[in-house]
């Protein structure tokens, strides 16, 4: 086989497009904006299309990263209001209209009775006659305002100084038509669908609205998580002092404290103070605490560990201390980004508090209080329930029970670090502590964590890594579409065609409209020599497109190689004629004419004309070329051109390692010597 119908483009594509989005969202996870911090903007229709820039004056113009508005009369009092959300804080915010005037208003609620019972897509109609004249103000009811957001489903119609509505038209959505006459301003009217409207008395209110002082806190840097859910903290290294190599996981069987320090942090000497002198009441809980210098990973490298050890010593620090890994650090920042939503660096001083079990159960960022420390370990081992309380900032009732770990988030976070292997090895360790859950609860946190790791470990080229992690990945999700067809990529890229093709095939029952994947499907079934249930893709897709000449060109050679030479011929012709100046359609229809020995099939003059146009545009360059013209040479009665020619391939071949093929030409060298032309049998191929 030569040529694909679809090479790895369109699958590359693909994939470089998740990993596009994966480094967007990463962005935002820093606290980036995707408004670059623009204030927002709102324009006043001035008639016509003419617009004013009335931001500043309505005091809209906040520089909240905003994603969705919702317009509502939220306090009955006739005047719009807007709900706005942002991905930044405030998540929510009301602005609420309380401009004075003598304005008046009719609102209208509307009631379907065929069609959808909210009446969206509905259109009102309201005509005023002022001393301009008569004004018509056109208004629809609709469903979701931009993103994620849904606007009131009154449809409020501002009249100014006009006291009344002459005529209100109502078109529902079946098309049907209900108008109504002489309405006074000032109302809240519910209209059902062929009846009359009725007067809504708005609910007194109940809740004082007072304008809220956007005041942010001082921001400190430091913060207390205590984590509702818990996952095991990949395994890290540390040296101690005296030079020998340690692992984290040698602190399991009891809480432990990593507390991340260096001898140029003020606040870290200061904290490992306050646990030298509550040394005591730490022992009392159990807990042990590790503290680690990263002096010699800092912007400065190559600390003295002798003065570091001094350092430590200085402070009274009656507990472990070392020196962090790269690979620590590393860890431990993965962890902080995957189990808290703003991803930004760890400060110094930081701790991550792990369970027995060596599970995540807080994270510090700067120096944590020992009371709060000491409150933490005795909530260690509460409940699932327990530790949801736990870790909330206020009291409350929760609706949802406590959701199941999910190591998705970790595992991305690692993936991300650049270490896929240390991604698998967490969710070997998560499968181990989660074994107790039921399957079900698991499986989908690990199919997208083990997809996850295999995209790391196919950006890095380790592409049997990631064979194993999308096969992983697959047993929690069997026959998810995406996973199967790039686990059949990724075999394809190793050239286990055999094995691909199966894997293609599970996409394609899941989404069989995914032409992409019937491409890589029908190019592994033919390198697997599985020709049949390769036309029949091959059909499916050069009828779908009748213009893709390469695969008009494969589907010729899926028939030529099931020995239907005559059937192959016109689509090898009409590949050809879709791509005139392809050397590999020239050559693959010059090959059978040349080489057939179906007398219905053979033609040696053309053979000759299109195996010269192929080696002419390869520059002589490609061996399989030099064959197929070495055939047609000989076909056309020229042996001693044919010979040379073959042998001058068969030298190429061997340039490139091309063994088997280079041993073909010669065999084929020696035919044509002997006078003789080369023929494939009626039903048979190359």
């Amino acid at each position: 086989m030569s040529q694909s119908p679809a090479d790895e483009s369109d699958a590359g594509a693909i994939f470089r497009y998740r990993k596009a989005w994966a480094a967007m969202n990463a962005l935002l996870e820093e606290g980036r904006s995707l408004s670059g911090f623009e204030r927002h903007c709102a324009f006043l229709n001035t008639g016509g299309p003419r617009f004013a820039n009335v931001s500043s004056a309505s005091g809209l113009d906040l520089i909240d990263d905003g994603r969705g508005i919702a317009a509502v009369d939220w306090d009955f009092d006739g005047r719009g209001d807007f709900w706005v959300s942002n991905r930044t804080g405030p998540a929510l915010r009301l602005l609420r209209n309380a401009s004075i005037t003598g304005n008046h208003f009719l609102a209208v609620k509307l009631v379907g009775r065929s069609g959808n019972r909210d009446a969206v897509g509905a259109r009102l109609t309201a005509t005023i006659a002022g001393e301009s004249g008569e004004r018509r103000l056109v208004k629809s009811l609709r469903a979701g305002e931009g993103f994620v957001a849904q606007s009131s489903k009154w449809i409020s119609f501002g009249l100014g100084e006009l006291a009344r509505v002459d005529r209100l038209e109502v078109r529902w959505p079946d098309g049907t038509v209900d108008s109504f006459a002489d309405l006074a301003a000032g109302r809240f009217l519910e209209i059902t669908q062929g009846g009359e409207p009725a007067v809504w008395e708005p609910p007194r209110p109940s809740v004082s609205i007072a304008a809220g002082k956007a005041e942010a806190p001082p921001e400190t840097g430091i913060a207390r998580i205590n984590l509702a859910g818990r996952l095991p903290l990949p395994d890290a290294g540390f040296s101690r002092f005296d030079g020998d190599a340690d692992r984290i996981s040698g602190l399991a069987g009891q809480p432990a404290l990593i507390n991340i320090w260096a001898t140029w942090c003020a606040p870290c000497l200061a904290e490992l103070k306050r646990f030298a002198a509550a040394e005591e009441r730490i022992r009392a809980a159990n807990l042990a605490v590790l503290a680690l210098s990263v002096d010699e990973i800092g912007d400065s490298p190559g600390a003295d560990r002798a003065a570091v050890e001094a350092a430590l010593k200085q402070t009274g620090f009656p507990f472990l201390g070392g020196i962090a890994s790269r690979e620590l650090v590393a860890v431990l920042d993965s962890a902080a980004k995957a189990l808290v939503d703003r991803h930004n660096p760890l400060p110094l001083p930081c701790g991550i508090l792990l369970d027995a079990r060596g599970r995540v159960a807080a994270i510090y960022r700067g120096p944590v209080e020992v009371d709060d420390l000491l409150a933490d370990v005795a909530a260690i081992d509460g409940s699932p329930q327990e530790r949801r309380d736990h870790a909330a900032h206020f009291p409350g009732r929760w609706f949802l029970d406590p959701p199941p770990e999910d190591p998705t988030g970790f595992a991305r976070e690692l993936v991300a670090a650049k270490d896929p292997a240390g991604a698998a090895e967490f969710l070997r360790r998560f499968e181990a502590e989660a074994s107790d859950q039921p399957p079900a609860s698991r499986a989908p946190g690990l199919a997208d964590s083990y997809y996850a790791v295999a995209d790391g470990f196919r950006e890095k080229g380790q592409l049997p890594a990631a064979v194993d992690a999308y096969q992983r990945a697959l047993e929690f999700r069997p026959g998810q579409p995406r996973i199967s067809h790039d686990l059949g990529v990724v075999l394809f890229q190793l050239r286990r065609h055999a094995e691909a093709a199966p894997h293609f095939s599970a996409a394609l029952a899941g989404d069989p409209a995914n032409q992409n994947t019937r491409k890589l499907c029908s190019v592994a079934l033919m390198a697997a020599q599985r020709f049949a249930e390769a036309e029949a893709h091959l059909r499916d897709l050069a009828d779908a497109d009748p213009a893709d000449g390469v695969a008009r060109l494969w589907l010729a050679q899926s028939l030529k190689n099931q020995g239907k030479s005559r059937e192959a011929l016109p689509h090898y012709r009409e590949a050809h004629a879709l791509q005139p100046e392809s050397a590999l359609a020239a050559n693959e229809l010059a090959w059978l004419l040349g080489t057939c020995a179906d007398p219905e099939v053979a033609d040696a003059a053309e053979a000759l004309r299109l195996a010269e146009f192929a080696a002419r545009a390869t520059g002589r360059r490609e061996p399989a070329i030099l064959d197929t013209l070495a055939a047609a040479l000989a076909a056309s009665g020229r042996f001693a051109d044919a010979e040379k020619t073959a042998r001058e391939g068969a030298a190429l071949a061997r340039d490139r390692s091309q063994e088997a093929l280079a041993e073909d030409l010669e065999s084929r060298a020696e035919i044509y010597r002997e006078g003789k032309a080369f023929l494939e049998p009626a039903e048979g191929g190359r």
